[in-house]
């Protein structure tokens, strides 16, 4: 008796160090985000694509330096995720968008960016998913992205 109650100590023990360890790595995480959100180049982005009072997109033109900005401040902010694409052999391009896709800008934003289809879109998700080693991985690009 005197063992089994031991052992339930021991498993709470055990899941306490664990969701304490999950809670301070998801608010390190919140914390890069709100870090990345109060940037100009954040509000500036997720600020040119917007619905309007008929519920179709319109955006404005997004240009190759605020691109380039978001990237940097993307590579800047988010450390882990920065070490990741450089161990990779993405070329700069890749790079860029995958800094783009790290900024939570939907497919719908991602292609007028790029003034290509939502389904282009995905296909190079899909490609940028393979060359990184994920591709038996379930998850979105996006969802293995937010792990960083």
């Amino acid at each position: 008796m005197q063992k089994l109650l031991v052992n339930g100590i021991i498993a709470l023990v055990i899941i306490l160090c664990l969701w304490l360890f999950t809670r301070k790595r998801y608010s390190k995480k919140a914390s890069s985000y709100n870090q990345f959100k109060q940037t100009d180049i954040y509000k500036l982005m997720h600020e040119k694509g917007y619905y309007s009072a008929n519920k179709k997109p319109v955006f404005e033109a997004v240009n190759e330096q605020e691109t380039n900005e978001l990237s940097e401040t993307v590579l800047k902010i988010f450390a882990s995720f920065s070490n990741f694409l450089k161990k990779s052999d993405l070329n700069e391009k890749d790079l860029q968008f995958c800094c783009l896709v790290k900024s939570r800008l939907t497919t719908l934003e991602l292609s007028e960016i790029y003034c290509v289809s939502q389904s282009a879109i995905f296909k190079r998700k899909q490609k940028i998913k393979e060359l990184l080693g994920f591709k038996s991985d379930k998850r979105t690009l996006d969802a293995i992205f937010e792990g960083f």
